[in-house]
């Protein structure tokens, strides 16, 4: 505790000082909980400001390279600091995203060689040991704290930059891994230490599945390998989590039960040999609720913009699904509209702007044949 108030006092922070305060922190989070004295280092992490200093040695960190384990250290002090009570408490959306702009921005991998390249590998397993950590530590479930994390990442891996979509894509996938592996709140719940949990053994549900599941789709497709490899991952981690999700709320005895489907588990999967949009959305269709289909929908709309990156194609062929099977697919269609009127001027590829005019066509027509249906429904019942 001495070197960390000196190291605040100092006005001059050599990379070594900074170095040891935030081992330090490790050090010290790790003897309170093994002698049981967390409630005292809450105060006195909360008095000297630990979460708020180490927000600002991320900041100082360069953006055009890597060559110092200051980052690395960085995100191990906050995992250790995130199982100290409260201390991070209205404080890990500053500090992850100080922790994603730290790291995501640097320059492209291959631009690191020697033994950066260790460095900056390493670097990333630290981000993944924080948030796994974040998550697992988290009061109750932890899945707010997933889902916001995931909300984070999704904003970065919708970047032009190739570099910076591919790491964000990667933690998608670290924590897809993390979410298939703790499928059912009751195994969570054994995470966390709440097994007495009274939502235990319900489904885990996850808002922005729809969101996370089209940005990955279009990522797999993707002519940059390492983004279109770690998506591929992360839908296969995720399609895990629906199926288990599905044997959560079935009983054993129901004929739709997975685990009573060989054959049928064997032919959902079969995506992942020809990873098309259109395979991929067709496999992940069976098992969405129609919320979730119409985020899908207005994923790929989006995607179309002449400014994106994604491949407008494959954004088309996602489209395309949803008008095969518009009863399942376009239930929200006020939100569809208007994510195509919102879109629609930035949007001038050819394939793309015949798939939104199908899509609005199909939808005119659905609402007019339910104009009639209801019409007819109201003579009916006065005769």
């Amino acid at each position: 505790m001495q070197f960390i108030r000196a190291f605040l006092k100092s006005s001059e922070k050599e990379e070594a000082q900074r170095m040891r305060f935030l081992e330090t922190i490790c050090t010290l989070c790790k003897a309170a909980r093994r002698k049981g004295l967390s409630q005292g280092l809450n105060a006195f992490c909360r008095r000297f400001e630990l979460a708020e200093n180490i927000k600002v040695l991320l900041e100082e960190e360069p953006r055009d390279h890597l060559h110092t384990a200051v980052r690395k250290q960085a995100m191990l002090a906050i995992a250790a600091l995130s199982k100290v009570e409260t201390v991070l408490e209205g404080k890990k959306k500053s500090l992850l995203e100080a922790c994603f702009r730290s790291v995501f921005l640097l320059p492209p991998k291959t631009d690191m060689q020697g033994p950066v390249t260790a460095l900056y590998f390493g670097t990333l397993d630290a981000m993944d040991t924080m948030l796994r950590t974040l998550v697992l530590s988290s009061p109750s479930s932890g899945f707010p704290e997933l889902q916001a994390i995931l909300q984070m990442l999704l904003t970065f891996a919708n970047c032009q930059s190739a570099a910076v979509c591919e790491r964000a894509v990667g933690r998608i996938g670290r924590l897809s891994d993390l979410l298939a592996s703790c499928s059912s709140v009751q195994v969570w719940s054994t995470f966390v230490g709440d097994n007495d949990s009274p939502a235990c053994h319900t489904e885990i549900r996850i808002p922005l599945l729809g969101q996370l599941l089209g940005r990955l789709i279009l990522c797999c497709t993707c002519k940059n390998r390492e983004i279109s490899w770690g998506a591929l991952d992360a839908l296969h981690y995720l399609f895990r989590f629906i199926l288990q999700q599905k044997c959560t709320t079935l009983p054993d005895n129901n004929p739709e039960h997975p685990q009573r489907q060989r054959q049928g588990e064997a032919d959902d999967t079969s995506w992942l040999a020809s990873p098309s949009a259109s395979n991929i959305t067709m496999a992940f269709g069976k098992y969405l609720q129609p919320s979730e289909k119409t985020d899908i929908v207005l994923v790929a709309i989006e995607a179309m913009r002449d400014s994106r990156m994604y491949d407008k194609e494959e954004a088309s062929r996602i489209l395309d699904v949803a008008v095969r099977e518009p009863a399942s697919w376009l239930t929200e269609v006020p939100n569809i509209v208007r994510c195509i009127y919102e879109n629609t001027e930035c949007i001038r590829t050819a394939s793309a702007q015949h798939s939104l005019d199908s899509l609005l066509l199909l939808m005119t027509d659905q609402r007019e044949r339910r104009g009639e249906a209801t019409k007819s429904s109201t003579c009916v019942k006065l005769d």
